[in-house]
C-alpha cells in the first residue's frame, strides 16, 4: 500500500511544483513544437505569482476605476438616504407616540372632571334626599 500513495503523492508535488514555477522553468514538460516559437516579446514570468505584478494603468482601465469611485460613492449616499429616512420615521413615530399619550392624559383629565362633577351631583342629591326626610 506504500507504493501507490507514495507515487500518488509525487505526483501531486510534481503538478504543484509546475504550478508554482516559471513557464522558462515548465520547459521539461512541453513538446518540442511548443519550444520553437519565436520569442519576439519580452516574455514574462508566468505562474503562480504573475497575478502580483504591478501592470502599468492604461486609459480604459482609468476610466473604469472612475466610474467604480462614482458607483460607490453612489452606493454610499443610497445607504445615507436610507439611514436619514429610518431615523425620520423613527422621529415621526416618536412624535406620534408622544401625542398618543397626550391624548390619553387629556382624556384620562376630562374623565376625572366628570367623576368629580357626578359627585357633586351625587352629594347634591344626598343633601335632598336627606334634608326632605
Amino acid at each position: 500500500m506504500k507504493g501507490p500513495s507514495s507515487f500518488i503523492f509525487g505526483l501531486c508535488f510534481v503538478f504543484l511544483l509546475t504550478l508554482s514555477l516559471p513557464t522558462q522553468a515548465q520547459g521539461i514538460f512541453k513538446r518540442d513544437k511548443d519550444k520553437e516559437t519565436p520569442k519576439a516579446e519580452p516574455q514574462e514570468k508566468e505562474g503562480l505569482f504573475s497575478i502580483f505584478n504591478k501592470k502599468e494603468p492604461t486609459e480604459s482601465d482609468k476610466e473604469m476605476d472612475a466610474v467604480k469611485a462614482r458607483h460607490k460613492d453612489a452606493k454610499t449616499d443610497v445607504r445615507a438616504t436610507k439611514r436619514e429616512r429610518k431615523a425620520a420615521e423613527a422621529r415621526e413615530e416618536a412624535a406620534r407616540a408622544r401625542a398618543n399619550a397626550i391624548k390619553a392624559e387629556k382624556q384620562a383629565l376630562r374623565a376625572e372632571e366628570k367623576a368629580q362633577k357626578a359627585d357633586k351631583k351625587a352629594e347634591k342629591a344626598r343633601e335632598k334626599a336627606g334634608g326632605n326626610r
